[in-house]
């Protein structure tokens, strides 16, 4: 009877000895959740950065776009309406050919950034 009650005990001692073992894998599940929440967190506060700079830098082409966009137009109804001697015009016609040579750069600009974030974000 006694070698019973001790094949019991030792049973008992088994599973409290399992049950604190899953308890601190729990625990540690737990833990690292939080760490994984954390991690996940900041990569969320790091592509909200880059969406702002992004977005900052596609502005900023816009307006380099209006602007030479403006700047070509003044320089071509100055060329057809003013009456330039045959340098200025010929000034006016580089500084145009400058101007559209800038706006094509910035167009392929905005086009490459608009492609490559299109692929970064079907990739994720």
């Amino acid at each position: 009877m006694e070698i019973e009650i001790l094949r019991k005990e030792i049973i008992i001692q088994n599973m409290k000895k399992e049950a604190q073992k899953i308890t601190n894998q729990l625990y540690n599940n737990f833990n690292n959740l939080k760490q994984l929440q954390n991690q996940n967190d900041f990569l969320i506060f790091v592509k909200n950065d880059y969406d702002t700079y992004y977005n900052a830098l596609i502005n900023q082409k816009k307006q380099q776009q209006q602007y030479l966009n403006n700047l070509s137009n003044y320089i071509q109804n100055a060329m057809f309406h003013n009456g330039l001697t045959e340098n200025s015009l010929n000034s006016a016609k580089k500084q145009h050919e400058d101007i559209v040579n800038k706006l094509n750069s910035i167009k392929s600009d905005l086009d490459n950034f608009i492609i490559d974030n299109n692929l970064k974000c079907n990739n994720n």
